[in-house]
């Protein structure tokens, strides 16, 4: 066999670089859409993220608030349900853009969503208008009369 030295061997313990964020929050106004100069669909929305903190003795409770953005079919598609309100889980990565101003470097993080769930439901969807019409049996919490509630028996 012959071996030259020109050619790259990765070695096996390399690692790759980790990018991911978790976050829950609730949304704190609702999404705006919007396209850019490239066609390119994206839903911006910002969260609060609650945490308590320690001063002392004296423990508060406080928020964080993070900007996201999620892209093209993904933004279209969740845009009606991102609402004020609403509890959200992401798995995002953080995006550094970097730029001179007056002088002076600058840069910011963008948060990019990768996947989102929704943990609560928005209160104002046409979807929730519908299901209003159905009551809901206080007693058992089902939508259907009683003794028409499809139920499955576990042994």
């Amino acid at each position: 066999m012959e071996y030259h030295s020109h050619f790259v061997i990765k070695r096996r313990n390399e690692m790759a670089d980790v990018n991911n964020v978790t976050l829950t929050g609730r949304l704190v106004r609702d999404a705006e859409l919007k396209k850019t100069t490239r066609n390119v669909t994206i839903c911006e929305f910002s969260i609060a993220n609650n945490f308590t903190k320690r001063t002392g003795d004296v423990w508060s409770k406080d928020a964080n608030y993070f900007d996201l953005a999620i892209f093209d079919k993904k933004a279209m598609g969740l845009y009606p349900f991102l609402k004020q309100g609403v509890l959200v889980g992401v798995e995002a990565e953080l995006r550094q853009n970097r730029w001179e101003k007056d002088g002076k470097k600058r840069s910011s993080i963008e948060i990019h969503v990768r996947d989102i769930n929704l943990l609560s439901s928005p209160k104002n969807t046409q979807e929730q208008e519908h299901d209003s019409t159905e009551s809901q049996d206080e007693e058992t919490g089902s939508n259907y009369p009683e003794g028409d509630d499809p139920q499955l028996d576990i042994y």
